[in-house]
């Protein structure tokens, strides 16, 4: 029995050294994706990389995905019901994603985030609004518009907005957009 017992547990040592394994070759592929999407990433109009920081209304591409914010509103209500509680507001966010060169790509406004001068990390917000950006995937060459929300400090300056879709060997560079001057 003494025996089985050391047994067992060098079996579980085993597979959970397997596993470690398994898991780190995983992130050192999608490491690889990651840095070769880099190589592919440009800005419109310029020579930038995607890690640099676009701005409204530019184009930015990045693994074979562009996004384009096309406004940027502040305001303490979203359609009839959606209002937000003293010393906060909403930043909304037109965007448009495009789908360049990827067989199809998965789009969800919680791909999206914005951050502060301070630091802080806004995750977007239900949108109650006509034209909501919503959940879906975007075949090669199509177009997906809509709007995205982050409930944040009324105060918040030096806005950045990330994009970047949650998806395991996607091969996607973040895309960030400074939203104020």
């Amino acid at each position: 029995m003494k025996n089985l017992g050391k047994g067992l547990l060098l079996g579980i040592g085993g597979a959970i050294g397997a596993c470690m394994c398994l898991a780190v070759a995983v992130f050192a592929f999608v490491g690889m994706g990651a840095s070769s999407a880099a190589n592919s990433s440009t800005m419109t109009n310029t020579n930038e990389t995607a890690s640099q920081v676009g701005r409204i209304g530019d184009r930015i591409v990045s693994g074979g995905i562009a996004l384009t914010i096309l406004q940027v509103e502040r305001t303490d209500r979203i359609g009839e019901f959606q209002e937000v509680e003293e010393g906060n507001q909403y930043l909304t966010a037109e965007v448009l994603i495009e789908n360049i060169d990827r067989d199809e790509a998965p789009y969800n406004p919680l791909y999206f985030s914005v951050k502060d001068a301070d630091g802080i990390e806004y995750t977007s917000d239900i949108y109650t609004a006509e034209g909501a950006l919503q959940a879906g995937e975007i075949f090669k060459g199509d177009k997906v518009r809509g709007f995205v929300a982050f409930k944040m400090k009324e105060n918040a300056t030096e806005l950045t907005l990330s994009y970047e879709p949650l998806v395991l060997l996607g091969g996607y560079e973040t895309i960030r957009v400074l939203l104020e001057e």
